[in-house]
């Protein structure tokens, strides 16, 4: 069986009309919005809107989900006009969902308007690995997607661990991403710094950690200086050199 994300995409660019006539579920509608053709995908949604919308490929990729994670905002905006709750809350068959495709690629156009709908249940919403979409900004080091995520539910998201104990600020920690650590530590800062991971490590000591591993000096500081005034359980200082790995 093909994939509809295997169709001729030149339906999808030049023929909205042949799009809208498609009898496979919302192939021509993923087609549409994976070229990043919005007049065709406004076709589809004004013949068939609910039928369409929500329909999946056989790795549950929805036709929000193509968009999102191409960077196809207009086809993203439009779409939204369609049972929006729904489909940001779908997800594919590893449990990402449309805000986490955007993440993961750097669309942070897409994230703004993603997170027009319902942002509360996006952010909070985590793959079947426990991974959250914050936790995929830090592991990019994208700071805008950061900021975009942290305006809802800030407290839930640095709180939140994957199978693994990890957190956000873990991540950022193993990664040295000291302009991460920094934005995360606005939020919770105790909590998170007191957490551990399931080999009961701590921010700290995972940056610690590190340094002994690579040999070099990271971007802990601010790991350090937070923990200092007793709101961790440790607090060596190690000395920055100011990089963002």
């Amino acid at each position: 069986m093909q994939s509809p994300f295997d169709m001729d995409s030149e339906v999808a660019l030049k023929r909205p009309e042949e799009c809208a006539k498609d009898a496979r579920r919302g192939a021509a509608l993923i087609a549409a919005a994976r070229s990043g053709n919005e007049e065709a995908v406004k076709e589809v949604l004004r013949l068939q809107p609910l039928a369409r919308v929500n329909a999946k490929t056989r790795d549950g990729m929805t036709a929000l989900m193509a968009a999102a994670m191409l960077g196809q905002a207009m086809c993203v905006k439009a779409l939204l006009q369609y049972q929006p709750l729904a489909q940001v809350k779908a997800s594919n068959k590893n449990g990402v969902n449309a805000l986490m495709l955007a993440v993961i690629n750097r669309r942070g156009w897409c994230v703004r308007e993603l997170l027009q709908h319902e942002a509360v249940a996006q952010v909070i919403a985590t793959d079947l690995n426990g991974s959250n979409a914050l936790m995929y900004a830090v592991q990019n080091g994208d700071l805008g997607c950061m900021e975009l995520l942290l305006q809802h539910q800030p407290g839930v998201q640095v709180a939140a661990a994957n199978l693994d104990g990890m957190t956000a600020l873990m991540t950022a920690s193993v990664l040295g991403r000291d302009k991460c650590i920094r934005a995360l530590l606005r939020h919770e800062p105790a909590m998170q710094l007191a957490a551990v991971n399931a080999q009961g490590l701590t921010a700290v000591s995972l940056a610690e950690y590190r340094v002994i591993l690579l040999g070099s000096v990271i971007v802990c500081l601010t790991l350090a200086s937070a923990s200092s005034d007793g709101r961790a359980t440790r607090a060596n200082s190690v000395e920055s050199m100011g990089m963002d790995w």
